[in-house]
């Protein structure tokens, strides 16, 4: 009988395994490529628009304080559509390529697998978290001049485990969202169709309802509280504060609950999934 020390040196390998063949697919790599090229422009424009009128002429009209800083570095928190994308593509790639059965017969215990999956993209999220505070604080330092970087740079680091969070329970649920899709063009298909038409559709629709989409709500984890894609979605006119992502709290234990289910109801899934055909 296997002793738990070499059942945890398996998943270890299963991890591992499982995280190979993320960064080893093109879709990471384009994911991560795009984060990068977002995030630095958004960092870049966001700082010279909102710190173009500390100066006139040479004269410094007032000192940048840390919400400011806090409000430029929460555009990072568009790294949550990536890292969707990316679960989206990962949690169906081995469907898609006929493989997952292959892997199943090996491994013997399914939830093994999934769960291993789990980790390499909340790996990968980290990551892509990093990068994402990194490249809008580059932005920032490009698109302003004077900026005092050690307070953008601490003000990037208070904020990275909040994207970290956010991203992570998001890309969690792509991730089970693909694994119950089990096609790599169809999870691409609703992922870009939640993430941008639905949430269009429902922004001006109905405001209250669309603030509970995954990609939204993680905003409200922000202590920026940015609202970044309302901002970028809603149509002008007044919408009664409904365009505000929910609380830290709410939106924490909110997208909580919404990871757990749709892992849960991807493990059951799986579990009972006939891959010999």
């Amino acid at each position: 009988m296997p002793r738990p020390h070499d059942k945890l040196v398996f998943f270890a390998c299963l991890a591992q395994a499982e995280w190979r063949k993320l960064v080893k697919s093109r879709g990471f790599w384009f994911v991560t490529a795009i984060s990068m090229i977002a995030t630095t422009v958004l960092g870049f424009v966001q700082a010279s628009h909102s710190l173009r009128d500390v100066y006139f002429g040479d004269i410094l009209k007032y000192t940048p304080s840390t919400s400011d800083y806090r409000g430029i570095i929460g555009y990072a928190f568009t790294v949550v559509y990536s890292v969707g994308v990316l679960g989206a593509l990962f949690g169906s790639a081995e469907w898609s390529e006929r493989t997952q059965g292959t892997t199943f017969r090996i491994v013997g215990r399914r939830n093994r697998v999934f769960a291993a999956k789990v980790i390499a993209i909340t790996v990968a999220t980290l990551g892509l978290s990093v990068v994402a505070i990194a490249c809008v604080t580059l932005g920032a330092l490009l698109g302003a001049r004077n900026v005092n970087a050690g307070l953008l740079w601490s003000s990037a680091i208070r904020i990275l485990p909040r994207l970290f969070l956010a991203a992570s329970l998001v890309g969690a649920i792509w991730l089970a969202i693909g694994e119950l899709v089990r096609s790599r063009v169809i999870a691409l298909v609703i992922a870009i169709f939640e993430m941008f038409l639905l949430a269009r559709i429902l922004v001006e629709t109905s405001p209250s309802v669309s603030r509970w989409l995954p990609e939204f709500a993680a905003q409200g984890i922000s202590p920026a509280g940015s609202g970044l894609s309302y901002q970028a979605l809603a149509p002008p006119g007044p919408h009664n504060g409904f365009l505000n992502p929910p609380s830290t709290g709410v939106a924490t234990l909110y997208l909580f609950a919404l990871a757990l289910f749709t892992l849960l109801v991807a493990t059951f899934t799986i579990g009972r999934t006939d891959v010999t055909r």
